[in-house]
C-alpha cells in the first residue's frame, strides 16, 4: 500500500471520524458482501449507465475509486473484472477494501490501494492511471472548495472515459428528518457555496450503545452550479445527473422516518461526464 497521505484540519477531522465509525462497525465502513456477479452489479449499477456509458463490461478496465475504501464499490467493481485502484485517507478503510477482495476470491493483483488524500490526486502516484472509470462515493462534502478537487480527480480521467461525481444534494444538506411539520420539512441553511454544515447523524449511521464517540459530520455545501461548472471546467462533458442515489425511498412511510424523508428531499446525486 502506498503511503503519501499529509494532515490539515479537514482532513484531521474527517479521518478521525471515519476511524470511529470504522470501529464501531457502522454501515458506511461496512464490507459488501455480494454472492455474485450480478449481485455485484445490481450494487453498483442498477439502473446501466455503467453498461450505457462504458459497454456493458467492465472486464479488464481500469478503475479508479476516490475515497471509497471499506470494501464495498471496490468488490463489486473487481467482481465485474475490472482493475481497482483505491486512493483514501484512512488506513482501516484501506484494509477493508483487501479484506474484502480476499473474502470474494478476487486476484490480488488487480488491487492496488495509496494510503493519501485524494486533493492530492493530480501530484501522486495513481497506479494504473488514466482510468477508464473515475468513480468517487460520497466524499466531495468534506471539503470547503470543492473545484480543485474535481479538477484533480478528473486529470484521472483517459479519453473516453467516464467519471461519477456523487455529492450532497446541496437543497438539501443540513436538513434532518427530525425537521418534519406533516408531511413537509423545513429547509436549513444557506444556498451558499462553501457554507460549513455540522449535523447530528442519523440513529442507522452508527449504534450509540456502543458508548464510542464519533464526531459530528462536518460537511460543506457546494451548489449545483459549482458542482456543474467545475466539471465542465475539468474538460468533461456531463452526460447523466441522478437525484435519488442509493437511499430507502417510500413516501407511504410516516413524515420523520428515513425512507419517507430521503422520498420527499433526496438527500444525495449523481454528475455522470465523460472525456471525449
Amino acid at each position: 500500500m502506498n503511503e503519501t497521505c499529509d494532515v490539515d484540519e479537514v482532513a484531521k477531522h474527517a479521518r478521525a471520524r471515519w476511524e470511529a465509525l470504522g470501529r464501531v462497525n457502522g454501515p458506511l465502513t461496512r464490507p459488501w458482501r455480494l454472492d455474485h456477479v450480478e449481485a455485484a452489479r445490481a450494487r453498483i449499477d442498477p439502473v446501466g449507465l455503467l453498461g450505457r456509458f462504458l459497454g456493458g463490461d467492465l472486464a479488464g478496465k481500469r478503475v479508479l475509486l476516490a475515497c471509497g475504501g471499506g470494501g464495498q464499490q471496490s468488490a463489486a467493481i473487481g467482481l465485474l473484472g475490472a482493475h481497482v485502484t483505491v486512493v483514501d485517507q484512512d488506513a482501516g478503510q484501506l484494509a477493508r477494501d483487501h479484506d474484502s477482495w480476499a473474502a470474494h476470491g478476487l486476484p490480488d493483483g488487480l488491487l492496488a490501494t495509496v494510503h493519501a488524500d485524494i486533493r492530492d490526486a493530480a501530484s501522486i502516484d495513481v497506479p494504473g492511471a488514466p482510468f477508464d472509470l473515475v468513480w468517487m462515493p460520497y466524499a466531495i462534502n468534506f471539503v470547503p472548495d470543492c473545484r480543485p478537487v474535481i479538477a484533480a480527480i478528473a486529470s484521472q480521467v483517459a479519453p473516453g472515459g467516464l467519471f461519477r461525481l456523487q455529492s450532497a444534494n446541496p437543497f438539501v444538506l443540513g436538513m434532518h428528518p427530525d425537521d418534519h411539520a406533516g408531511d413537509a420539512y423545513l429547509r436549513r441553511g444557506t444556498y451558499v457555496d462553501g457554507d460549513r454544515v455540522e449535523a447530528a447523524d442519523p440513529d442507522w449511521v452508527y449504534d450509540r450503545s456502543l458508548g464510542i464517540d464519533v464526531p459530528r459530520a462536518v460537511e460543506y455545501r457546494h451548489t449545483l452550479a459549482t458542482l456543474i461548472n467545475a466539471t465542465v471546467a475539468a474538460g468533461l462533458r456531463i452526460v447523466q445527473l441522478e437525484d435519488a442515489v442509493d437511499v430507502p425511498m417510500d413516501p407511504n412511510e410516516a413524515p420523520g422516518t428515513w425512507d419517507h424523508f430521503c422520498a420527499t428531499n433526496p438527500p444525495w446525486l449523481a454528475i455522470w461526464a465523460m472525456r471525449e
